[in-house]
């Protein structure tokens, strides 16, 4: 009977330490989305830099966006069907980040930007 709850206890923090771990990468991974979005409009015009309410923003964008495509992923799709639906996600997510966070003078240094970190 002990080893039975000692057992599960265990397999209990397992799995809690999996799932904070999982977090804890996806939050990274939309930190730097976000710092890769700031660098590319600093990079057109340094004065054009996110505010702090627009990086939350921003990050709350890519949360919700890796969260999706974490789902999407476990659905049991074939590989075409995922590329796709990622492919319109990710254009969905850019596109409100464009449209609906940045200004238009953030949208023109991002331009600037991204193309001086083409060449």
């Amino acid at each position: 009977m002990i080893k039975k709850i000692l057992f599960s206890t265990v397999v209990l923090l397992l799995f809690t330490t999996l799932s904070f771990a999982q977090e804890n990468k996806m939050e990274d991974r939309a930190q730097k989305e976000v710092d890769r979005i700031d660098a590319n409009i600093t990079a057109g015009d340094p004065s054009a830099a996110l505010s702090d309410s627009q990086k939350k923003e921003i990050f709350d964008m890519m949360m919700e966006k890796f969260e999706k495509i974490g789902k999407l992923s476990k659905s049991g799709k074939s590989k075409e069907d995922i590329a796709s639906e990622r492919k319109e996600l990710n254009a969905s997510y850019n596109s409100r980040i464009y449209q609906e966070v940045f200004t238009p003078e953030q949208r023109e240094a991002n331009k600037k930007g991204r193309e001086k970190n083409k060449s």
